[in-house]
């Protein structure tokens, strides 16, 4: 009930949003002086999920009920490319320099695929439920495992489980979604909580927290001094800036 609760006033509250316009949000998005929303970027679908920084010039960015991958100029919101995922519900993405790497909650699978081509590598099934956000730290896949709330260290090349890290303030209902990863901090979001906390991959400790108002933030990438946020019910990915410590 409470879950049900929180996503319906999430809902009326994005709805507000959209009616009255960007200047409310750019202003109010994050609180407290620890950034501000400098640019929106409209999406197609309706539901968007995974983001992730090739280059620095494109976002890959994917949407759960279209099941469609997009690749996104990150200056000018064009969109260079498209294809179908592998699953149908994509949600988090990776990007490790050669392949894009695509959790799918309804099928507990992580995919690796081939930009050019759009064409599915291999696939790991993952034994247990629920993933969301997903990272790559240089030697390892990173995913977001709701059910269990636990982040996963995950191999590439055969998909053994390397390691469990607790995901803090987390509980089986709640929307642990997205995650990045910024060189020796993971980036997480709560779209139920409407926060994004840094954490310390070690120990599962939170770092610094950037309070949103809530409008479900999805997955996450950085670039610069911004973190992207794909938006849950808007079609549209924020730039934030970020203060970094």
């Amino acid at each position: 009930m409470r879950t049900i609760i929180a996503d319906l006033f999430s809902r009326i509250f994005c709805n507000f949003l959209t009616l009255f316009g960007e200047s409310f949000v750019n202003s109010h998005l994050i609180r407290g002086g620890d950034g501000e929303v400098i640019r929106k970027i409209r999406v197609p679908g309706e539901n968007p999920t995974g983001l992730a920084l090739e280059s620095k010039r494109y976002l890959w960015h994917c949407d759960a009920y279209s099941a469609e991958i997009y690749k996104i100029d990150i200056n000018t919101g064009e969109i260079k490319n498209s294809f179908k995922a592998p699953g149908s519900h994509p949600w988090g993405l990776a990007y490790d320099g050669y392949f894009l790497w695509n959790s799918d909650d309804y099928n507990c699978a992580i995919y690796q695929i081939d930009v050019e081509k759009g064409a599915l590598v291999k696939e790991f099934k993952y034994p247990g439920t629920d993933l969301h956000g997903l990272a790559y730290d240089g030697n390892h896949i990173i995913v977001v495992d709701r059910a269990n709330c636990s982040f996963i260290w995950i191999n590439p090349e055969n998909g053994t489980v390397i390691k469990k890290v607790p995901i803090p303030l987390c509980d089986p209902e709640s929307e642990s979604g997205g995650l990045e990863y910024s060189g020796k901090y993971l980036w997480h979001s709560n779209g139920t909580k409407s926060i994004i906390y840094l954490i310390d991959p070690l120990n599962g400790r939170i770092l610094r927290k950037i309070k949103l108002l809530p409008c479900h933030p999805h997955d996450l990438a950085i670039h610069n001094d911004s973190i992207y946020v794909a938006v849950r019910n808007l079609k549209c990915i924020y730039e934030v800036k970020v203060k970094w410590k």
